[in-house]
C-alpha cells in the first residue's frame, strides 16, 4: 500500500505540474481539493479491499498534485524579498500538518471507540471550504506591487484607500 501511495504521489507530482502549466495554478488545486475528497468519500464507503486501493491511489495522486501545485503557487504569490521566509513558513504548515492530521485522525478514532469509518469523514471537515475573510481583510496591492493584507475594523483608517503619492514622486507635486 505504501508502495502504491508513493508510486502515485511521483505520478501525481508530474501530472499536476504539466497539468498547472495548461489550466492554472488554482483550478489544478481545486482538481486536488476534489481528489482529496473522492479519497475520503471511497475510503470510508469501501467494502473491500480493492476499494480501498484505489482510494490510496486517488490519494497519491492528490497528495504528489498537491505538494508541486502548492509549492509552485507559494512561488508565484509571495513576494521576491522575502520568498525565503514564506517557503520556511510553508515548510513549517507542512510539517505541522503531518502531525496534525494524524493525531486528529487517532484521536477521533479513538474516541468512537476504533471506528475508522467515522474518522474517515472527519478529515474531510479540513478539506472543506472555509469561510472567506471580511473584505476589510481581503489583499490588496502595495506600492512595490505585491500582495499586502490590511487588517482593520470597517471604516477605520487602515481600511481607506491610501494616497497616490506617484505624481509627487516625479515631481509634479500632489
Amino acid at each position: 500500500l505504501i508502495l502504491v501511495l508513493n508510486v502515485a504521489a511521483a505520478a501525481g507530482a508530474f501530472g499536476g505540474g504539466h497539468l498547472q502549466d495548461r489550466i492554472g495554478h488554482k483550478l489544478t488545486l481545486g482538481l486536488t481539493l476534489l481528489g482529496w475528497i473522492a479519497t475520503c468519500v471511497i475510503a470510508a464507503l469501501a467494502a473491500t479491499k480493492g476499494q480501498f486501493w484505489v482510494a490510496a491511489t486517488i490519494a497519491g495522486l492528490s497528495m504528489g498534485s498537491c505538494q508541486s501545485v502548492g509549492r509552485a503557487m507559494v512561488g508565484l504569490f509571495a513576494p521576491r524579498a522575502q520568498l525565503a521566509e514564506f517557503f520556511g513558513l510553508w515548510s513549517f504548515a507542512t510539517r505541522l500538518a503531518s502531525i496534525v492530521g494524524p493525531l486528529a485522525y487517532g484521536l477521533i478514532t479513538w474516541g468512537t471507540g476504533g471506528n475508522q469509518r467515522v474518522a474517515i469523514p472527519a478529515t474531510l471537515t479540513g478539506a472543506l471550504p472555509q469561510r472567506q475573510p471580511p473584505p476589510h481583510a481581503q489583499p490588496r496591492r502595495g506600492r512595490l506591487g505585491h500582495a499586502t493584507v490590511a487588517v482593520a475594523a470597517p471604516g477605520s483608517d487602515a481600511t481607506r484607500k491610501p494616497r497616490d503619492h506617484s505624481s509627487h514622486a516625479r515631481g509634479k507635486g500632489l
